[in-house]
């Protein structure tokens, strides 16, 4: 959701953007478990959710073109719980990972529209410069299996990084609402793409004595992230 406020020339647009509900993806299959690493029966409950804010301020230069520069604010929450089985349906063992993925950053970009009898159809372009932070948490509880047991354990890993990346925007607003002068009504559809580049990372583990202890391998925190979003504003010119 979203609002915009203009004056004269210039603009400040305001939106908060989420994921409708959040998507419950099940999984199950084999995997390797305990020192022994023999295979075993596993089933992945997964939430995700995805909270975008945005703030920026802009002036048109004339009725079809304007520049606009901002902040963006975006949390990914992608949490799973997994539970381990042994060969006679024993439970060995559950495992909940927690991972949060922060980014913020500030951007700048351009817009032109084209009116038309049935509103202004508008289409943009920004670049942004973000830093990312990781947050992963892991935790192993034992099971009742009477073969193996997953060792309890606890493992926290924080990952910084960043990137620069494109935002491009189409949207739609339709003329004024007759009975509320200066009030209408749009729709925007957005798509932006990054590839953050992990730059520091540290980790926390029972195993080593709860340490901080640097990462030394920060490939697989590298993140690629694609966003498809659509949002619907309220827009009122003083």
């Amino acid at each position: 959701m979203g609002t915009t406020l203009t004056y004269n020339r210039l603009f400040m647009d305001v939106s908060v953007q989420s994921t409708l509900m959040e998507p419950d993806i099940n999984e199950d299959g084999e995997k390797p478990v305990g020192i022994d690493s023999t295979n075993r029966d596993y089933t992945r409950d997964t939430q995700l959710e995805r909270q975008d804010y945005t703030l920026s301020f802009g002036y048109m230069m004339n009725n079809h073109f304007s520049i606009f520069a901002g902040y963006q604010y975006g949390d990914t929450s992608y949490d799973w719980i997994e539970k381990i089985d042994d060969e006679k349906g024993g439970e060995v063992g559950t495992v909940d990972k927690n991972n949060e993925f922060l980014t913020g950053g500030p951007f700048i970009g351009v817009a032109t529209n084209w009116q038309t009898k049935l509103g202004t159809l508008g289409l943009s372009l920004a670049v942004a410069d973000l830093d990312g932070k990781i947050t992963t948490h892991r935790k192993h509880e034992e099971g009742k299996s009477t073969i193996t047991k997953l060792h309890k354990r606890e493992r926290t890993e924080k990952v910084s990084s960043s990137t620069t990346g494109v935002k491009v925007g189409l949207n739609w607003n339709a003329p004024p609402i007759s009975s509320i002068p200066g009030l209408s009504y749009g729709v925007s559809l957005d798509w932006f793409s990054y590839e953050f580049d992990s730059k520091k990372g540290s980790f926390q583990d029972n195993v080593f004595g709860n340490r901080e202890n640097e990462l030394l391998d920060l490939e697989p925190f590298d993140v690629e992230e694609t966003v498809y979003s659509v949002r619907f504003s309220l827009n009122y010119s003083f």
